[in-house]
């Protein structure tokens, strides 16, 4: 049989296997027909015009009856058709080779009127490429929750697994008359094709941006449901084509074997699991090779896992592919005129090119906890050759379309017109020839009838073609100097180029002369001029130039340079014909905050990583030079037992091919320079990317929550962590005390707790302490300043005492020694020494019978106070005797008007009515209409004896804890601010732990802690259940309380002793 093509109704064009002869059976006569075999048919069969011409076949709609010669079989129609149910898997089963199983399964109800009824199983799919798992067709009756035994085989030589929720089925309902018609109106089924109403325009980057008419708008929604099947609709609809196949010519180079490496034993299920999704998908297969290829695990953004083959070995003896790239001019040249634009990208591009069958053994891995080895069936990520292969590709499919129609480079699709109407023509066109070689689009990444579009770093419109300006926006944007350092950064930057600058010494001479010593610093008209010209001849056609991608030209180079202060930079340059050098693009960004942890070598290793990616369509395809002033990266290529970030960065790197050179720093003061740039922040309102990460990290404590990703690769750096978890993975029986001499103090302090450790689903490392109500993780080294930082002095901190902020740190983190680091940070605290007087002594506070929150509630005033910004001088304060539970109000004056408003609009309306209100005898709160607003609530008034403060005393101190915190937040803020940080100073008391209860007042009310934003992702709180979370909420309460009420008579010893004591 040969394989052909069909053409489809619409014009595209479908794929034929072959032809078979078959029976076809209608009431109850028989015919031989012919039938195509294709891939992707929405029906099981379809009738064509030969067999009704043959066969006298009539429709007849009056009658609603379908006649084949003599015999007549009535049509269904919209409303009569049977209700088709998906059978979905109860639970997670794997299936070995040949294994038959009876798994639990339910009936999917959604939609179906009748699905509990007496019906038949049918399998999922008919495909031959689907039947590696068989359902077996039977008559059943689900139960009337929908569950039912359901008998699966697994045909073929692999492991399969059927996940929980995954369709296995469809339940087709029988009628109570026991017929079943075969026949059916073409587009009058209720379970539709889920591929019909899939609308992939709702997933575009971008459209339309032109300007269309309604008319235009109408042709390209057509246009695109009529080709929607080039579009993939998920990461795992890829097509899969026979254009070409990716070889791998190692010439006559020994096989390359590496031992696998190995996986630690929390990420080996996911492993496990990865591997059969792909042996599933056809993607990899099992192999005996004598290749083989050791795997490295990166963690997604998202959290899952994706291993990675590190194929360094094998690019090293396999043939590099030089894959002709066209001109820049003359792509550019190409689209003069134009002035409609679309760009498309591939879905998993490399998934979709098969590798050549007799390469594929080259590919093999494996992993250390199986004995199989796999084999890559398409082309992976990492082999060198793979983005020429992938070009190469893209040329074949396009063939005579490129240059006329469409532009190709690498990866990248680029259509062209000049009016909509011809546009959609060549839409259309590459469309056909994407769609015939089995080869599908990324929605997300596609932009389409766009009026300009950036292409090799040019910005194309219909005004004609620029150069992007953020090739020279560095230097564009280049601030001011204010002081000689900065002046000499930008010359170093400059005299590198100096050759190319005409009369670089006289034009620098007035920048020159502000950097000697005898010189006192000024900036005037002079040096500004200088300034801005020296920025202009950077930019001119003397120092840049345009990139060259014939075969004889010149080497591209990479100068990259990163500083853990300031940040990263780099330069692109290309070698001229006279062995010059010229810019091609320039390059630099500020440093995250966790980046600016990094220590000099990462920070040296990501702008290598960084910029690379960036500079992707130069560099792609071709060898290029990589030079840095950090001796250290050049291990990179021997680098081995990655993991993590570092992984990952290998990853990226490894389809290009490069070498690392070291440069002495006083060569490569240009990347230095770029990487050292100044930023300057914005007076006013506006913010750009230039300057958005230094304006994030002003303020940022107080709001940082750090991912579960950040905390992993932080542990793994600690050298203390790390050591302690290499140790723990050679599990706990095997730990001695020779290996525990090995190790640091701090590690054996944590391996010791090993009992107590766990790895989460995330790898952070956590640890259960008995007298917690959660787990901690264990602190590194690098996030304890912060941490310590935001506890203590951060909005959420309060600059509160030892104890309390011991306590606020261990909510959440454990890290041997950290009490003594909290106490340390605590008596170091600047603004606690300046804001807080000597210890005065506390007045002696006599207890309050409250039984639960809000029954017994306490006021008082603070001030007069330094008139806030809003116009206010006091602050009303009331707290819950029971929970210690505060809230604290700004008000203008303390009239007894005031205060009953207050009372009420902001603290009853809010907690509801207290039981009594107890104060002391200030006038404002025994006024009468204080007492009026009690009576009309039914609140019981009651106030501290004469000349006895300490029946109210629990509020004394709460006020006593404000004032001291908010003198310590407006050391360096003036006293006027005081207002803008009561809520800072709010949510410290609130989520402090109380000595008189053991909890913080927020988990009295709540039952959880409350979220301060510097606690990791693994211990936030996730539920799925609302019965199930109120029902630990009420538990947790219950407890608490409970535990009030216990120990309220040793507390009240205690202060009676303090008392007496005093």
């Amino acid at each position: 049989m040969m394989d052909g093509a069909l053409s489809t109704a619409n014009g595209g064009a479908m794929r034929m296997r072959g032809c078979i002869v078959l029976d076809v059976e209608i009431g109850g006569e028989r015919w031989s027909a012919n039938f195509f075999v294709v891939d992707g048919l929405r029906y099981d069969v379809i009738l064509g015009s030969e067999f009704f011409k043959q066969h006298r076949c009539v429709i007849n709609y009056s009658e609603f009856v379908f006649r084949v010669g003599d015999v007549r079989v009535p049509i269904r129609q919209k409303g009569e058709l049977p209700v088709v149910c998906r059978i979905k898997a109860e639970t997670t089963v794997f299936l070995e080779p040949a294994q038959e199983v009876i798994m639990p399964a339910r009936v999917e109800k959604k939609g179906a009127r009748n699905c509990g009824s007496v019906g038949i199983t049918e399998e999922k799919s008919v495909k031959a490429s689907e039947k590696d798992l068989a359902l077996a067709r039977a008559l059943v009756a689900p139960g009337v929750d929908g569950r039912l035994p359901m008998r699966l085989l697994n045909t073929s030589s692999c492991r399969k697994r059927v996940k929980k929720g995954e369709t296995i089925g469809w339940f087709i309902p029988l009628e109570p008359n026991g017929g079943i018609n075969v026949v059916r109106l073409d587009d009058d089924v209720e379970a539709k094709n889920e591929a019909e109403a899939w609308d992939p325009i709702e997933e575009f980057r971008e459209w339309g941006s032109c300007g269309l008419s309604e008319e235009e708008e109408a042709d390209f929604r057509e246009l695109i449901s009529q080709h929607r099947a080039v579009f993939a609709k998920d990461s795992k609809d890829l097509g899969c084509t026979t254009v070409m196949k990716h070889e791998i010519d190692t010439g006559d180079a020994r096989p390359v074997k590496e031992a696998a490496r190995r996986i630690p034993p929390y990420l080996r299920q996911e492993v496990d699991e990865e591997l059969d999704d792909l042996l599933e998908a056809g993607r990899i297969s099992e192999v005996q090779s004598p290749w083989c290829s050791p795997v490295v695990c990166v963690k997604k953004k998202d959290g899952s896992l994706r291993f990675c083959c590190d194929y360094r070995k094998l690019n090293e003896v396999t043939k590099k592919d030089a894959v002709p790239l066209p001109r820049t001019d003359d792509l550019l040249e190409s689209l003069g005129g134009a002035k409609i634009f679309s760009t498309m990208d591939m879905q998993s591009g490399y998934w979709q090119m098969a590798v050549e069958p007799s390469d594929r053994l080259k590919t093999a891995f494996g992993v250390s906890h199986r004995v199989q080895q796999y084999a890559w069936n398409v082309m992976p990520f990492g082999l060198t050759n793979a983005p020429a292969s992938f070009s190469r590709l893209m040329n074949v499919v396009l063939g005579k379309l490129c240059w006329k129609t469409c532009l190709v480079y690498l990866d990248d699709l680029l259509v062209w017109s000049r009016t909509v109407e011809e546009h959609l023509e060549r839409l259309q066109t590459v469309f056909r020839r994407l769609r015939a070689a089995n080869i599908k689009l990324k929605p997300k990444k596609c932009a389409f009838l766009l009026k300009s579009v950036t292409f090799l770093g040019h910005v194309v419109s219909a005004d004609g073609i620029a150069t992007s300006p953020e090739k020279i926006a560095e230097i564009r944007d280049w601030p001011t100097p204010r002081n000689v350092k900065e002046v000499r950064s930008f010359l170093g930057l400059c005299g590198y180029y100096r050759q190319f600058i005409a009369d670089f010494s006289r034009i620098a001479e007035p920048m020159l002369r502000r950097t000697r010593h005898d010189c006192p610093w000024s900036w005037d008209e002079e040096c500004q001029a200088a300034f801005e010209a020296l920025k202009e001849r950077l930019q001119g056609s003397e120092v840049m130039a345009f990139p060259n991608f014939a075969e004889d030209a010149g080497e591209f180079v990479l100068d990259t340079d990163g500083s853990t202060k300031e940040g990263i930079g780099a330069v692109l340059s290309q070698v001229q014909k006279d062995g010059s050098e010229k810019v091609i693009a320039y390059g630099s960004r500020t440093l995250s905050r966790e980046e600016r942890n990094y220590c000099t070598t990462r920070v040296e290793l990501l702008a290598v990583v960084f910029f690379v990616q960036k500079f992707r369509y130069y560099l792609m395809g071709r060898e290029f030079l990589v030079r840095t002033d950090h001796s250290s990266l050049k291990w990179l290529h021997s680098l081995r037992d990655v993991e993590g970030q570092l992984a990952r960065w290998l990853e990226l790197l490894a389809p290009y091919r490069y070498r690392i050179e070291h440069r002495p720093g006083v060569k490569h003061q240009h990347a230095d320079a770029l990487s050292r740039k100044p930023r300057r922040r914005h007076q006013g309102s506006e913010s750009c990317p230039g300057c958005a990460q230094e304006q994030i990290g002003v303020n940022a404590l107080g709001l940082q929550k750090w991912t579960s990703e950040e905390i992993r690769e932080s542990q793994k750096m600690d050298s203390d962590i790390r050591q302690a978890m290499e140790l723990l993975a050679h599990g706990d029986g095997e730990i001695t005390e020779e290996h525990l001499r090995r190790i640091s103090p701090t590690a054996r302090r944590i391996v010791e707790r090993r009992r107590d450790l766990e790895v989460s689903d995330s790898e952070v490392l956590l640890c259960h302490t008995a007298s917690r109500r959660q787990p901690q993780v264990v602190l590194p080294r690098n996030m304890l300043r912060a941490v310590l930082e935001e506890a203590h002095g951060g909005r959420s901190g309060g600059h509160v005492g030892i104890f309390k902020t011991k306590e606020k740190v261990r909510q959440s983190f454990w890290r041997p020694g950290l009490g003594r680091e909290v106490e340390e940070h605590v008596k170091a605290c600047l603004d606690c020494t300046k804001a807080k007087a000597g210890k005065k002594p506390i007045a002696p506070m006599e207890p309050i019978p409250s039984s639960s929150p809000f029954d017994i509630v306490m006021t008082d005033v603070i001030g007069p106070l330094p008139r806030s910004k809003k116009g206010n001088f006091y602050i009303l304060t009331v707290q819950d005797a029971f929970s210690k539970w505060p809230d604290a109000y700004a008000i203008r004056n303390q009239k007894a008007a005031t205060i009953a408003r207050v009372l009420f609009e902001r603290w009853i309306a809010n907690h509801g009515c207290p039981r009594v209100l107890h104060s002391d005898q200030g006038r404002n709160f025994e006024s009468g209409i204080v007492r009026k607003l009690c009576e009309l609530l039914g609140v019981k008034k009651t106030r501290t004896s004469a000349y006895h403060p300490s029946g109210n005393g629990q509020v004394e101190r709460f006020n006593g804890f404000l004032k001291n915190s908010l003198r310590s937040y407006l050391v360096q803020k003036g006293q006027n601010a005081w207002e803008e940080y009561l809520p800072s100073a709010l949510m410290a008391y609130r989520s402090t732990v109380q000595a008189s209860t053991g909890y913080t007042p927020y988990y009295m009310l709540h039952g959880q802690e409350m979220p301060l934003g510097f606690e990791p992702e693994d211990l936030r709180r996730k539920t799925d259940s609302y019965p199930l979370f109120v029902q630990e909420i009420q538990q947790n309460l219950l407890h608490a309380h409970e535990h009030v009420r216990e120990g309220r008579e040793t507390v009240q010893r205690r202060q009676k002793m303090n008392t007496i004591g005093k």
